[in-house]
């Protein structure tokens, strides 16, 4: 995705994606869903179709990433209406991942902001968003 060796091609990173994602990969849902959201690769922001593919990916295996991706759109509405309950639901299930995600234990203590999203996971340098797109 960050042309590392050859020349970034946001097309062809949508591409393998679409194809791991299809193959029932959650890295690739997840990458999906945070392009989606950003609008980023090529692709149009997308609150509806972030949330698919986060929902997909927190459904399809014991990967917390896409479990607390999933529970962020719950929590702030991002191609869903806000809902606390099934957020918190949804950083429970990522907090008991057999490699939860350091995130979603913290969002389970006073530690954890849960209006801020996770953009950490993905750039060191992106700036803080707290938006639903």
């Amino acid at each position: 995705a960050h042309g590392e060796g050859v020349s970034q091609n946001d097309a062809m990173t949508i591409y393998w994606w679409l194809g791991a994602a299809n193959k029932h990969d959650p890295n690739a849902m997840v990458c999906l869903g945070y392009a989606f959201k950003r609008g980023e690769y090529g692709l149009p922001p997308d609150a509806e179709k972030a949330y698919m593919w986060f929902e997909r990916a927190a459904t399809a295996d014991e990967s917390s990433t896409g479990k607390l991706f999933l529970g962020y759109c719950h929590k702030l509405g991002v191609g869903v209406e806000k809902d606390s309950e099934k957020a918190t639901s949804w950083f429970k299930k990522a907090a008991a991942c057999p490699t939860p995600s350091s995130r979603a234990r913290e969002l389970l203590t006073d530690e954890g902001d849960e209006t801020a999203w996770p953009e950490e996971i993905f750039s060191s340098d992106s700036e803080d968003e707290s938006q639903s797109s």
